[in-house]
């Protein structure tokens, strides 16, 4: 799958160390994960792999813990639908989660405060999706001023220096209801890399405003009634609707 393809990339981009363990975060994760493992295996690199991050309540419908109302009900979902393995905090190697994408962080956050609280050693989650700096309804209906990458930077900055988000997070990554991960590493795939990869495999027109403000889709649903924080983003950036499609 595409997602199998962006965890080639990342891995790529951020090899894991021989002897790392690497993990999904489930069930988001998976396809990179399986994408980043088969990447280090042709590279020659011996990693291990665990269910570091136990999903609770398996095989019931998921709560979807971004979409929760306010920090406070993202905070009660993460605890009802993950917990941490023991067997991968007993381990002293380090730990590679693997996601599709960071919207918010906030599942990162308590990954990290929680895995140290358990004793874990040294946390690296790696997104195979550039850091988010937009908002658009095709996917993440979340205002911008939540997005992790525009709390701690600006679309700007993150467009100018890739590793701008990583840099600002190297000293932690700080919650209002976790507290502060302070042994926790974040890394992202490079957008050119995206590129490439939407351009051979899918060969066509894909909207890439999330992550470099090149918009060019916007949901039907937008473009009569768009939504007041997306109107304001575009009107901040000098971003233009796209003109409605002839019949």
């Amino acid at each position: 799958s595409i997602r199998k393809e962006f965890g080639r990339a990342l891995c790529r981009e951020h090899p894991p160390q021989r002897g790392d363990l690497v993990a999904p975060i489930p069930r988001s994760g998976i396809s990179a994960a399986e994408g980043y493992l088969a990447q280090a295996g042709k590279e020659g690199i011996s990693v291990q792999t665990a269910a570091a991050i136990i999903r609770l309540n398996n095989g019931q419908p998921a709560e979807r813990s971004f979409l929760g109302n306010g920090k406070a009900e993202i905070a009660r979902r993460l605890q009802r639908k993950f917990a941490i393995n023991p067997v991968a905090t007993s381990k002293s190697n380090r730990l590679i989660l693997i996601d599709d994408s960071i919207v918010r962080g906030d599942v990162c956050s308590w990954l990290g405060t929680t895995w140290q609280r358990k004793g874990g050693k040294e946390l690296s989650i790696r997104s195979a999706w550039p850091p988010i700096i937009a908002p658009c309804r095709a996917g993440i209906d979340i205002h911008a001023k939540d997005l992790l990458a525009l709390r701690f930077s600006t679309a700007k900055k993150v467009l100018r220096d890739p590793l701008e988000l990583e840099k600002q997070l190297s000293n932690g990554l700080p919650h209002k209801y976790f507290g502060t991960a302070t042994n926790l590493e974040l890394c992202y795939v490079r957008r050119e890399m995206i590129h490439t990869i939407l351009s051979t495999v899918l060969q066509g027109e894909i909207c890439t405003g999330c992550f470099d403000l090149h918009y060019n889709y916007i949901h039907p649903g937008n473009r009569h009634d768009p939504p007041p924080f997306l109107v304001e983003y575009m009107a901040r950036n000098n971003i233009e609707m796209p003109a409605e499609e002839e019949n």
